[in-house]
């Protein structure tokens, strides 16, 4: 998964580098500040830079679909179903994945609406969506990846 897919794949919405990486703590707080005007969860998050988000999402990934290095069928299943709409999947919009990767001491920063930032991002979760008819990937790309609080 190439984080800058959401380049080459505009249409797709992705928007991990768009709204977590190439953003300043001003613009996340102001997400954060439009989140609770429209009853979401007030905060936003920004990782350190491009590469840690790439890498964590990477690990996040293999962690998911091959813990202990061996394939995962059920998640893979899971997945498919997600892509394609199928069983409890038909009018599910997300699904994210999240893990913890502690290779830094923070992978990014949670801000607030208001008020000091709300922490160290330990942990990452990342959302697939379906890239279909993209020769390069493998029926989907990550189409949000954030890093997450404790």
């Amino acid at each position: 998964m190439n984080l800058s897919d959401e380049i080459d794949l505009p249409e797709s919405g992705a928007h991990t580098l768009s709204k977590h990486v190439d953003r300043s703590p001003a613009g996340a707080v102001e997400d954060a500040q439009e989140n609770l005007r429209k009853g979401l969860a007030p905060i936003s998050t920004l990782w350190t830079n491009a590469g840690i988000a790439q890498q964590a999402v990477d690990r996040v990934l293999a962690q998911y679909f091959f813990p202990n290095g061996k394939k995962n069928a059920a998640r893979q299943a899971t997945l498919d179903n997600f892509l394609t709409k199928r069983k409890q999947w038909a009018d599910k919009t997300e699904l994210v994945i999240t893990g913890k990767w502690d290779k830094y001491e923070s992978l990014g920063t949670v801000y607030k609406a208001s008020g000091p930032p709300a922490g160290r991002g330990e942990r990452s979760a990342c959302g697939p969506e379906e890239a279909s008819g993209q020769e390069r990937h493998e029926g989907f790309i990550v189409f949000d990846s954030y890093p997450l609080s404790k």
